[in-house]
């Protein structure tokens, strides 16, 4: 029983480290707030039914499949914040090369001081997205009334 928070604290490490360095982040629009919708939808072009923008959603993320983690994660957010979708308007891609020279350390016995070109080293491809968060009109209305955070 007394490894029990050792347990705990070791479970929180290994989901910080599954998450890397992927995050969220809400920029509301409006003071409104609203309860977390069933589901979120990814929309390419702007709908065709009535909708209000809530929010921008700005999301980062490992690069692991051409911004399909990062829309995810993005769609995940808007859910919670009370969208039905969201309107992707802006996508980043970026790789670090791939050779990054790492800063001479003290030299061990039999290697040449100086700086050292290490292949791979540190190479962590990112990508980031902007979306309006958009909440359609015509569905019934479920706002907390809560003044922004």
């Amino acid at each position: 029983m007394k490894y029990k928070p050792v347990g705990m604290l070791l479970l929180a490490v290994a989901g910080m480290m599954l998450a890397g360095c992927s995050s969220t982040k809400v920029h509301y629009l409006s003071e409104s707030r609203y309860r977390p919708t069933k589901s979120a939808e990814i929309v390419e072009r702007e709908p065709d039914r009535p909708y209000q923008t809530i929010a921008i959603i700005e999301g980062k993320s490992p690069k692991f499949s051409d911004g399909k983690l990062v829309y995810e994660r993005m769609r995940i957010k808007a859910r919670r914040i009370g969208a039905h979708a969201i309107l992707p308007f802006e996508y980043h891609s970026t790789d670090l090369p791939p050779n990054v020279v790492r800063p001479a350390m003290p030299p061990h016995p039999g290697q040449k001081p100086g700086a050292e070109i290490v292949p791979g080293l540190h190479r962590q491809p990112r990508e980031w997205a902007k979306a309006f968060a958009i909440r359609y009109t015509d569905q019934t209305d479920d706002s907390l009334g809560q003044s922004p955070e």
